[in-house]
């Protein structure tokens, strides 16, 4: 067997995941297999191994039904992942290939599927998707016995790992998402800083339109800047006004830019498992206004790095009111320096090393035998043994 490999979901587009299986990939100079690939997706020095392709593969982009019902099967038949000693997990799908004995798995949690548990109670998804999701919460309870260690990307995902699947204390960590902090920061910046930034993928759950609507409300001095692409984009223009402008998908450049000369960033994603926008804007040394919901609530400090607001209308208002009153109490470099010390990539890598270290050498067999003492009579045969060589 060859050392580590690395399963990730898919390559369908660039976010965090992927970003997490990559730096992974590098950590550890492994191979990474997805269960779908798409070059556009991919970094380019790294070059994943597709589990599913050919026609059925455009299917498979098209549809979430048709994506996971495949990769049912798809995982579990992945032939070429027996030939590792240890494979890390990256999202949930990979969870269903089945190991061999003697391998190692270690299991990155991004979240637990997320409509079967924590949104469950959250509306009516409709008659199909309430018994897709009763079937997934089900049939994925046998995967939950693999993995030797689950690594939860946060405190808030280490929690419903106990909630939700019942993963004992002892068999898991929490190890934040690797953040490149140091391609961030205030030199960046190319302006004085005269407006609020969000940027994100433009869902409903990224509740952009609390922001948009919020900016509606206030006097033309308070400006937004609006980054990023998605189906939400068409409505979330049609309830703004002339404070709000939109500037579509923004490279790295132009988002690291953006970062730098904002006066704060503002984050109100539904119940976000970790959040690597807030982590880029402390990073570049900018202060955050966020949602007191998931792990957003938890990073920030009030006063410190930011301010928390809730989801009445009218929270978001009193929030950007206060940090216009009384700013945040660190400078820039103490905000960069926070990012840094507790989310930087170096920490990622020294912690996962440490984790699949011990995974791997927790799961070796281990044989102990009592043994039986030495009589009185085998030691002289031993030595009467041992003088008649000559």
């Amino acid at each position: 067997m060859t050392e580590i490999a690395v399963a990730h979901e898919h390559y369908l587009e660039r976010g965090g995941g992927e970003h997490v299986a990559d730096t992974l990939a590098r950590t550890f100079d492994a191979d990474i297999y997805a269960g779908l690939v798409r070059e556009d997706a991919t970094a380019d020095d790294l070059d994943p191994e597709p589990i599913c392709d050919g026609a059925w593969a455009s299917v498979m982009e098209r549809s979430v039904f048709a994506r996971d019902l495949t990769y049912f099967q798809a995982w579990r038949h992945a032939s070429d992942l027996h030939d590792y000693d240890a494979i890390i997990q990256s999202g949930n799908n990979p969870g269903w290939y089945v190991p061999q004995d003697d391998q190692t798995i270690i299991k990155y949690v991004h979240s637990p599927q997320r409509t079967p548990y924590d949104r469950w109670a959250n509306g009516d998804p409709g008659a199909l998707t309430r018994a897709y999701a009763e079937a997934a919460r089900q049939l994925y309870q046998e995967t939950l016995t693999h993995p030797d260690v689950f690594v939860a990307n946060s405190e808030v995902i280490a929690r419903r790992c106990r909630k939700y699947w019942g993963v004992p204390e002892d068999k898991l960590e929490v190890v934040y998402p690797p953040v490149d902090t140091e391609s961030y920061g205030q030199e960046h910046a190319t302006a004085e800083p005269t407006y609020y930034f969000t940027f994100s993928r433009l869902y409903p759950s990224k509740r952009i339109d609390q922001i948009v609507r919020a900016f509606t409300r206030l006097d033309d001095s308070y400006q937004l800047v609006v980054g990023g692409s998605g189906p939400d984009r068409d409505r979330l223009e049609s309830i703004a006004d002339d404070s709000v402008q939109f500037v579509g998908y923004l490279s790295e450049a132009e988002k690291r830019r953006r970062l730098a000369e904002c006066r704060a960033f503002i984050f109100a994603a539904e119940n976000e498992d970790f959040g690597l926008c807030p982590i880029e804007a402390f990073a570049s040394g900018t202060p955050v206004l966020g949602v007191n919901e998931g792990f957003t609530q938890h990073q920030i400090l009030a006063g410190q790095n930011g301010y928390t607001f809730g989801r009445d209308p009218g929270d978001l208002d009193g929030a950007i009111h206060r940090f216009e009153r009384e700013g945040a109490a660190w400078s820039p470099t103490q905000l960069e320096t926070f990012a840094a010390d507790n989310f930087g990539r170096e920490r990622f890598a020294r912690e996962m090393q440490r984790i699949v270290m011990e995974a791997r050498e927790r799961s070796a067999i281990d044989v102990s035998y009592d043994r039986p003492l030495e009589t009185t009579d085998d030691a002289q045969l031993a030595v009467t043994d041992g003088g008649t060589d000559e």
